[in-house]
């Protein structure tokens, strides 16, 4: 008698509950290494980067991921942003799994200063970035205060969204998919 035996895969998930398994792991066609959206002269650029610096959609399982976020404003005039935690707050570098999953932030929370700093000024540009592991050799850049320690993220493709409110009603939205192999 023949035994047929199928090969284990790990599937991806951002916890330990075989509840929150996605059994996804294709990119999607579209996917691409960077995103980027251009409001009335306000530029956001989103990219994930490897501890190489090199921009990516595919880490190895373990290896860290930088999130890496440009805001440009060209414009001559200043550019007024709503306070509190929707400008670069709950939803920046948040992680998905596929099928929606919350898999978290590797920020506890944003310094207050950006509760305060309600301006993009004319012809600056910001640039966030922040690590999904924690390491006392890597400084997240901008507001983000790193946790302790993260979940690891395990085999399976996965998407992260960053955004940006500005007072005039746009919004700056950009997503990203990337796989860890």
């Amino acid at each position: 008698m023949a035994t047929i035996s199928a090969p284990f895969v790990m599937l991806p998930s951002c916890s330990d509950n075989e509840d929150d398994v996605d059994y996804n792991y294709d990119l999607p066609p579209t996917a691409e290494k960077v995103s980027a959206i251009e409001r009335e002269g306000v530029i956001m650029t989103y990219a994930l980067l490897n501890s190489q610096g090199d921009t990516t959609m595919t880490f190895r399982e373990g290896e860290n991921i930088f999130f890496d976020l440009t805001i440009e404003n060209t414009t001559d005039e200043h550019i007024h942003i709503p306070g509190g935690p929707r400008t670069l707050g709950y939803n920046t570098f948040r992680v998905f799994t596929t099928s929606g999953k919350d898999c978290g932030t590797s920020w506890s929370y944003v310094e207050d200063w950006t509760m305060r700093a309600a301006l993009l000024c004319a012809q600056t540009t910001y640039h966030y970035q922040c690590p999904w592991y924690n390491d006392s050799n890597i400084k997240p850049i901008g507001p983000f205060v790193l946790k302790a320690s993260h979940k690891k993220l395990t085999k399976g493709t996965y998407f992260t969204e960053a955004y940006c409110y500005l007072s005039n009603g746009n919004t700056l939205y950009c997503k990203l998919w990337f796989k860890i192999e």
